[in-house]
């Protein structure tokens, strides 16, 4: 961002970040999402959490979990990584929520 300051000059970059952030702009998450992609992102959410929950006890019992690990786990944490930008909107500040003490949840 420096060097680009001092190449284009100060109205440059100005106008050169003004046009970036219109465009990016554009793939802002919805303050809204539909019931049906907020349960599918709720699944997609959900899924991750229960493979993670049981995998130490299935892993000794089930082979297949044990040869491919790495790759489960990776997969368990991509899926997880899909189901935030699924949700969308409402539901980051929903989970930000639970890292604040002070919030509180208001049912309408």
């Amino acid at each position: 961002m420096i060097i680009a300051a001092g190449v284009l000059g100060k109205e440059g970059f100005n106008y050169l970040k003004q046009i970036l952030l219109k465009v990016l702009k554009q793939y802002d998450p919805p303050d809204e999402v539909s019931r049906i992609r907020y349960n599918i992102g709720l699944i997609l959410f959900i899924i991750p959490l229960l493979i993670a929950l049981l995998m130490p006890y299935l892993v000794d019992h089930v082979t297949i979990i044990l040869e491919n690990y790495i790759l489960i786990s990776i997969a368990d944490d991509g899926l997880l990584v899909l189901s935030l930008f699924v949700l969308d909107g409402n539901f980051w500040d929903k989970l930000r929520g639970l890292f604040i003490r002070t919030a509180k949840i208001q049912f309408s």
